[in-house]
């Protein structure tokens, strides 16, 4: 289902992600109305986003021309063209260590700041049996803190698909926003002996990393 800017959207939505603009029945007064707060929607580039739930009288339009998408028929958003990675509740990424802390790691998860996780997030870490990883490896997470002016938080341990931690013999490669999406929900047939995983925020992963296998992925965007 394709939208226009401003169209609005029939289905009954739970949560809203980018792309889509809440219109809340205001019962206050207009002053109070006007007034904005921490979790309403902003905009970036051509598009909206907000994280909150909505109750189902609120009304939702497009604020940007794409496809309305769903997951898991609970958390929509209207695939568009971006330029940047904006972090989402629940959000699938393919993530880039990029430092060490004393309980956390820094990943490029293609955002405006690096995302953080915890040494204990991962499916077999414990405080005595933590996960080694070193910077340049790719791990597939997911948001479960996406608060304003604060970095992402991301975990490999919320089991939302299959194969969450460390990725290992192959190569991450990014894909573009619009893309990765798209392949994350219809993954696509490859002419070719490979495992491929797509994410919400841009990047695909190929295992193993042959240039043959790149080139299959790469063929697609």
């Amino acid at each position: 289902m394709f939208l226009l800017p401003g169209e609005q959207i029939k289905q009954e939505l739970q949560n809203v992600s980018i792309g889509i603009k809440t219109h809340r029945p205001s019962t206050a007064p207009k002053e109070a109305a006007a007034a904005p707060t921490a979790r309403s929607s902003s905009g970036y580039g051509s598009g909206a986003r907000t994280a909150d739930r909505i109750s189902g009288t609120a009304r939702k339009t497009s604020s940007a021309f794409g496809e309305l998408l769903s997951l898991d028929k609970h958390n929509f958003w209207v695939n568009f063209k971006q330029f940047r990675y904006i972090p989402l509740l629940d959000d699938i990424v393919l993530g880039i260590v990029k430092g060490k802390g004393k309980e956390t790691y820094k990943v490029d998860i293609g955002a405006p700041s690096y995302a953080i996780i915890n040494y204990l997030d991962f499916p077999t870490a414990t405080k005595r049996n933590r996960v080694s990883l070193n910077v340049g490896d790719v791990i597939l997470a997911q948001v479960v803190e996406d608060a304003p002016h604060a970095e992402a938080v991301i975990s490999c341990k919320t089991e939302a698909v299959k194969g969450m931690g460390l990725l290992k013999g192959g190569a991450a490669l990014k894909v573009g926003i619009l893309q990765s999406r798209k392949y994350l929900l219809n993954p696509p047939a490859l002419n070719v002996s490979a495992t491929s995983l797509f994410s919400m925020n841009g990047y695909a992963w190929i295992s193993p990393a042959t240039q043959e296998n790149i080139q299959a992925i790469m063929s697609l965007v």
